[in-house]
């Protein structure tokens, strides 16, 4: 008894499962899937007066949700011969089958014990059968039969087990006892498919022989081989009599021919005769024609011919004698072949003159260009662009080299200026492979200025041109230069110091640091002026601007705002301090011997200062204050500098 058990839940191995039974299975989940779906519409009924609504729409939403996700599930691809499943398909089987079978085992731990025994009884029977139509729609498959059969009845033998009452444990038992009753029909089932299938596949192995078998005995006759093997082409066979032996369907339509009279045994002079009655023949005459066809007819060995006919096809034929005499032709329709090979020669030509256009475009292009593909390969960069860019003829030495190599040689060299090198490579490639359009100036370290561009070019690549701007950009930055600073001493102008003086006042009123405004004037200049003349005055001019320079710190703003008027923005933390410091050394070194060509001259410079601390500062303020120091440091004899002082205000205002 023992033993037969053992036989019954023997389960096929699992190489066993082919292709087939999957296809099976799959082509009954559609109408198992319907079945489930009702049982569900049958269960949220019963369950609705009885249990919560909410956790009945739950567990509708849950089963409706998994029968989607199962009913758009791809089938396993079918293969021309049925072959054994592969472990993923097997893992992917058993988890749609124990994920199908979740609801049902949602059933029994929610609502056993918890509604009326009516309902009991409705739960109890559906999980039952939805257990055992589940497992011998899957038995084919076993494995995915036996995990649904097991998400539906263990969770509901545990939870029968579980209760105290002696009729939900005996009920849990014959759960289990029903679900080795299931295990035996799933392993009854399962072998009977692969009994099945191994049957199937030992006739449709036999099938395969005795197919084969029958093309060999086919083969043995040599006009029919060579008919068939030529079924797509028109076929003649002729005897050694020139009559006909047998022609294909193909070739009568090829010709124009009349099927009532093509028959066995008609004459090859006949054929042809209609042939040309059709126009389905060669510009010669009938009888040169035919003279032809008996030449060749007479040949020992093969021959092919390619000939207009009067209709506009172009036929290429295959003549093949035979040993007896007699021949077989096959006759190719090559007019479409013919006319695509001819677009090619033109499409060709085109091309040809196309990419010589674009070459003569891109030799006499005045800048660099260079094309990546998809790869980052430059398929393109002109001499222009080697030369501009500085680059050695070893990176297109063996063949297009990657624009990542000369991005990292750039780097090295320091063309892209301080920094790694990786992070200079990895910014530059990011701009080309995110595919977006780019333009930046770039300065190389030899001075030279480039317009750089570079473009997608969809599905292609990426093209960037190179235009060397060293010229125009020297003139715009001289242009610049010479609208903001004094043309004669090449310090700042009047309206540069303006906007230095308003964006420190600016900063001041925001916190950072303060102040400190000085105005200068230059005494005995229109002195020097008048008698030494103008190109002398305009030496001393640029003198003083080269002192001043020399006296101040590279941050702090010096202009040339009049005739011989200077003046000096600080922004410091301590503008008393260093402004009294910076004035000092003004008078210093204004103060020392000019050497101006032949002539030695001596002036000297009065200095007014104004003070702005925080949020006191104000531009026109401070200029006014400063001019009035300035008053003062002159009324006192020059050669001296004052700080403004609010009483200075007060006595210009008196003598005004």
């Amino acid at each position: 008894m023992l033993e037969r058990i053992k036989a019954a839940s023997r389960l096929p191995g699992g190489g066993q499962i082919g292709t087939d039974q999957l296809a099976a299975v799959l082509s009954a989940t559609p109408a198992a899937l319907l079945c489930g779906l009702v049982n569900t519409g049958i269960v949220a009924l019963d369950l609705w007066r009885v249990a919560p609504r909410i956790e009945i729409v739950a567990w509708l939403f849950c089963s409706l949700a998994i029968t989607g996700c199962l009913s758009v599930r791809r089938a396993e691809p079918r293969t021309r011969e049925a072959a054994p499943l592969s472990q993923r398909a097997i893992r992917r089987t058993v988890l749609a089958a124990a994920l199908s079978g979740c609801p049902w085992a949602l059933l029994g731990v929610l609502y056993l014990g918890a509604v009326p025994h009516s309902n009991e009884l409705i739960l109890i029977a559906i999980c039952a059968g939805m257990s055992a139509s589940g497992s011998i729609l899957l038995a084919p498959v076993y494995p995915a039969a036996l995990a649904y059969m097991a998400t539906v009845l263990l969770p509901f033998a545990i939870k029968c087990l579980a209760f105290s009452g002696p009729g939900y444990q005996l009920l849990g038992l014959l759960t289990l006892s029903y679900g080795a009753f299931l295990c035996a029909v799933i392993a009854a089932s399962a072998r009977l498919s692969v009994e099945r299938t191994q049957a199937l596949h030992a006739l449709t192995k036999t099938t395969r022989q005795l197919t084969d078998r029958d093309e060999i005995i086919t083969t043995q006759n040599l006009r029919f081989e060579t008919a068939l093997n030529n079924m797509t082409q028109g076929l003649c066979f002729f005897d050694a009599n020139e009559r006909l032996i047998v022609c294909n369907r193909r070739y009568i339509d090829m010709y124009g021919l009349d099927p009532e009279r093509v028959q066995p045994g008609t004459s090859l002079s006949e054929i042809v005769s209609m042939r040309y009655a059709a126009e389905a023949c060669p510009d010669i005459s009938k009888e040169e024609y035919l003279t032809w066809r008996s030449r060749a007819g007479n040949a020992d060995r093969p021959s092919d011919t390619v000939y207009h006919l009067k209709n506009g096809r172009i036929f290429a034929i295959h003549y093949r004698p035979m040993a007896d005499g007699a021949w077989v032709a096959t006759t190719d329709d090559i007019t479409e072949r013919q006319q695509l090979s001819e677009d090619l020669a033109r499409q060709h030509k085109l091309l040809q003159e196309r990419t010589a256009l674009l070459q003569a475009i891109i030799d006499n292009f005045p800048g660099g260009i260079g094309f990546f593909d998809k790869n980052l390969r430059v398929v393109v960069c002109n001499d222009t662009a080697k030369s501009i860019l500085d680059l050695p003829q070893k990176f297109f030495a063996d063949g297009p080299p990657q624009l990542e190599d000369i991005l990292r040689f750039n780097a090295e060299r320091g063309e892209y200026g301080p920094g790694r090198v990786e992070d200079h490579v990895a910014a530059k490639l990011a701009l080309i492979v995110h595919q977006g359009s780019y333009r930046f100036v770039r300065s190389r370290p030899d001075g030279t200025v480039l317009d750089v561009r570079g473009a997608p070019v969809e599905n292609v690549g990426f093209l960037t041109t190179y235009m060397d701007i060293t010229e125009r950009y020297r003139s715009e930055a001289k242009i610049a230069h010479m609208a903001t600073h004094d043309a004669l001493t090449g310090l700042a102008n009047r309206a540069l110091f303006r906007d230095r003086l308003d964006n420190a006042v600016a900063a001041s009123q925001a916190g950072e640091r303060s102040v400190a405004l000085l105005m200068l004037d230059l005494n005995k200049f229109k002195q020097v002026n008048d008698t030494l003349g103008h190109p002398v005055g305009d030496l001393l001019l640029c003198a003083v601007g080269e002192r001043l320079a020399g006296c101040v710190r590279e941050d702090d703003g010096v202009a040339r705002v009049g005739g011989d008027e200077f003046a000096i923005v600080l922004h410091v933390r301590d503008p008393d301090g260093e402004a009294q410091a910076l004035a000092a050394r003004i008078l210093l070194a204004l103060g020392r011997p000019y050497q101006l060509g032949d002539h030695s001259v001596e002036i000297g410079v009065s200095i007014g200062v104004a003070v702005a601390h925080g949020g006191t500062a104000d531009a026109e303020q401070l200029i006014r204050h400063a001019d009035v120091a300035l008053y003062r440091a002159k009324a006192e004899g020059g050669n001296r500098y004052r700080f403004f002082e609010p009483d200075m205000e007060r006595r210009v205002q008196h003598v005004a």
